[in-house]
């Protein structure tokens, strides 16, 4: 089997999977640091780029995520609370202890909406003492992780959905992971959410990997934190270990990247409305159809 012709077809990359929100369903979610990533993630997997039906927050690997509605809170019950544990360390770092929180985090929901220091500052007022810097931005993730508040495009809100039960999140995790980016390993698992390797060797234990016949591997260029590379542990199969200093340079922000066959081939930047092509040394076929569609997203 062509691991990487596999992958493609699992991720919607050798033909669109459906509509925006079908496809954040099928990879359960796009990282989203800045209100721009997803759509350069959308723009290859959808029909349409339409951000409607999803909402943002923090979950796989403790980062900013856009996901389903109807998926936030089986999630948030699965992934936020191990979070929350793994960041305790760094929380009390920082003076947020867990008497803090007890009484913080209340304040923080019903202060909703409103920017991060809007909420802070509401803190602030209750005779709470949080240092200035990442303490501010400790308290507002774990408010997030808790299900208390959701990221919006001009700050935060209260998180009011209810989504949809699920009766065994873990697995129902591993099935998804394995629909959206198999065929994986439980270590590809693992990195790309975040969960410990136990975790993850129980959630996908039993379950069928995808498999694709061969197919011709439509030339892709995609955007920063894409899945493609976001979705497993070893890259080797896409990407000649030679390249992978130009493609993550420090703080774990991965480069947008041309993909040729199923392997990385290059690099691409954005210059104003101008999209700029670097070569890692072989020719590149004609990308005139994938800039043209990158130079109408705004």
């Amino acid at each position: 089997m062509d691991v990487a012709a596999a992958r493609m077809a699992s991720q919607g990359l050798i033909a669109p999977v459906g509509t925006s929100l079908e496809v954040v369903r099928r990879l359960v979610g796009l990282q989203a640091q800045d209100e721009w990533v997803a759509k350069y993630a959308l723009r290859p997997r959808a029909t349409s780029v339409d951000e409607s039906g999803l909402i943002k927050t923090w979950l796989m690997r403790g980062t900013l995520h856009v996901v389903a509605k109807q998926d936030v809170r089986w999630l948030l019950d699965l992934l936020g609370p191990r979070f929350i544990a793994r960041q305790r360390g760094r929380r009390h770092q920082l003076g947020l202890t867990d008497e803090l929180l007890k009484e913080a985090l209340p304040i923080v929901a019903d202060s909703a909406p409103g920017t991060r220091e809007e909420l802070v500052a509401a803190v602030r007022k209750r005779g709470i003492a949080v240092a200035a810097g990442q303490a501010e931005a400790y308290l507002v993730a774990t408010a997030a992780l808790s299900g208390l508040i959701h990221r919006t495009a001009t700050g935060y809100e209260r998180l009011t959905v209810k989504g949809s039960p699920v009766d065994d999140p873990l697995t129902e995790l591993g099935r998804r992971y394995l629909a959206g980016y198999g065929p994986a390993e439980p270590e590809d698992f693992a990195a790309w959410s975040g969960l410990s390797l136990t975790d993850a060797r129980k959630a996908l234990a039993g379950l069928e990997q995808p498999s694709s016949a061969k197919a011709d591997l439509p030339t892709k260029m995609l955007g920063h934190w894409d899945p493609w590379l976001l979705g497993y542990k070893d890259r080797s199969f896409t990407l000649d270990p030679a390249h992978a200093k130009h493609l993550q340079r420090g703080g774990g922000f991965l480069q947008p990247i041309i993909l040729v066959n199923g392997r990385v081939e290059g690099t691409w930047s954005r210059e104003g409305k101008k999209i700029v092509v670097t070569s890692f040394g072989k020719k590149l076929p004609d990308l005139g159809k994938e800039i043209s569609s990158l130079e109408a997203i705004s």
